[in-house]
C-alpha cells in the first residue's frame, strides 16, 4: 500500500509522484549512519489500522527515499507483508518495525512522523531536521 500522502487535495501515489511536472532529482549521501525514527502516537495507531485491515499477520513500514518531487527527494512509504533483508536497518518505534534502506539512514535519521487527519493535506506528515528544503505538501524535501 503506497502511503505518500495527499497534496493540495490529491493523492500522491508512485505514479503522481513520478510525474513529468518540474521533477528534480538530487543525488544521495554515500554515509550510513544508525538510524533512529519516532512515530507519534497518532500516526502509529492509524498505521496499525490500516495494517490490521491488510494483513493477518506480521507486517513492516518501509521508509526509503526516491530521488524526485519539486527539491529533490521523495519519501516512498509502504506497508509490506514481508521484511525487506538487503541492506536494511530496522527501527522499532511505537511498537512498529520501521525498514529503511541503509543508504537513506543520513536522510532519515532522527526524523519524526505524524499523521495528519485533514481532507485538505491530510497523511503522514514527516519533520525532518535533515531537510534544508521542502515542497509545501511535505512530500518532497532536499
Amino acid at each position: 500500500m503506497d502511503l505518500l500522502g495527499i497534496c493540495g487535495g490529491i493523492i500522491m501515489t508512485e505514479e503522481y509522484a513520478g510525474c513529468s511536472v518540474g521533477i528534480y532529482s538530487a543525488d544521495k549521501p554515500s554515509e550510513v549512519v544508525v538510524c533512529n525514527i519516532s512515530l507519534t502516537e497518532n500516526a502509529a495507531e492509524v498505521l496499525t489500522n490500516m495494517a490490521t485491515e491488510q494483513f493477518q499477520a506480521t507486517w513492516y513500514l518501509n521508509i526509503n527515499v526516491v530521488g524526485g518531487g519539486c527539491s529533490g527527494y521523495l519519501y516512498d512509504v509502504q506497508l509490506l507483508e514481508t521484511q525487506p533483508n538487503e541492506n536494511t536497518q530496522i527501527i522499532n518505534s511505537q511498537g512498529i518495525v520501521i525498514v529503511i534502506n541503509a543508504a537513506d539512514s543520513t536522510l532519515l535519521n532522527n526524523i519524526v512522523i505524524d499523521w495528519n487527519d485533514s481532507l485538505m493535506g491530510g497523511g503522514l506528515k514527516f519533520l525532518n531536521p535533515n531537510a534544508t528544503k521542502s515542497c509545501a505538501c511535505g512530500i518532497s524535501f532536499k
